[in-house]
């Protein structure tokens, strides 16, 4: 069952969907620039739940707003995730590089076999963001014809 609700959050209207499914915990989820909220059947503080994360739900509203106002919401919607895989691979590189230095420091070996026995799954995470981003900047550039010179 599905019904629509409106608040506002800060200078935002946001109308939100709230989805009843056979689920274990509520949770919230923004998809193409549109707010569902996927309540367990029954659940009924959808309203509370929203109220609780608005700050939340107002930075992410308004961080794709903001980066292409006059994008369409699958434009918006992949650039976002595109930063959300720009942002994962550079926390994958702070952690290792602080373990490096931790272990320079330190003079502790423990950690450097720690690091050297997890590279390569951290080697695999980084590849799968990096072609996902890749995926999403190469499919939009190619598809409206942008005039970059961009070397993958």
């Amino acid at each position: 069952m599905q019904r629509m609700e409106k608040t506002r959050i800060n200078d935002l209207d946001v109308e939100y969907e709230v989805i009843l499914r056979k689920v274990k915990y509520p949770r919230l989820e923004i998809k193409t620039g549109s707010l569902r909220v996927i309540v367990p059947e029954g659940y009924d503080g959808a309203g509370k739940l929203v109220e609780k994360h608005r700050k939340w739900i107002y930075n992410r509203l308004c961080m794709s707003k903001t980066l292409a106002p006059e994008a369409d919401p699958e434009w918006t919607s992949n650039i976002v995730m595109t930063l959300k895989a720009t942002l994962g691979i550079n926390g994958v590189a702070k952690m290792v590089r602080h373990n490096l230095e931790l272990a320079k420091k330190t003079g502790n070996l423990q950690i450097l076999l720690m690091l050297q026995m997890s590279l390569p799954m951290i080697m695999r995470i980084v590849k799968a963001q990096y072609d996902g981003m890749h995926g999403f900047a190469h499919y939009f550039i190619c598809k409206y014809q942008f005039n970059v010179d961009i070397i993958f």
